[in-house]
């Protein structure tokens, strides 16, 4: 995934974040409304883009898991793995490292 793309769903993410925030749950509304109707779609997008990083996530904890250390800092450092906006590299490889210890403990 391009930074450019990472960046901008990270930046949408956030933005819907504050949405639910500022207007709460698309049933506080009523899911028939207007309003409720148009809560529930964006918060879908929301969920979607969370699998799409996801999925970028699972890739580099392929390499990390494969053994691929050295790869996958290669990868953070040369700017083949992007992190999130207004995330550093070391708390990338942080949340990789959490990532692995999850999926071990499935």
């Amino acid at each position: 995934m391009e930074e450019k793309t990472r960046s901008l769903l990270c930046e949408i993410d956030n933005a819907i974040t504050t949405i639910k925030s500022a207007f709460g749950a698309p049933g506080d509304h009523g899911y028939d409304t207007p309003q409720g109707k148009a809560l529930y779609a964006l918060y879908l997008l929301q969920a979607d883009i969370a699998n799409l990083l996801m999925e970028e996530d699972e890739r580099a904890l392929d390499m990390w898991a494969s053994g691929e250390f050295e790869r996958v800092w290669d990868a953070v450092i040369s700017g083949e793995l992007k992190p999130p906006a207004r995330q550093s590299n070391s708390e990338r490889l942080e949340q990789l490292e959490r990532l692995r210890k999850k999926r071990e403990a499935r």
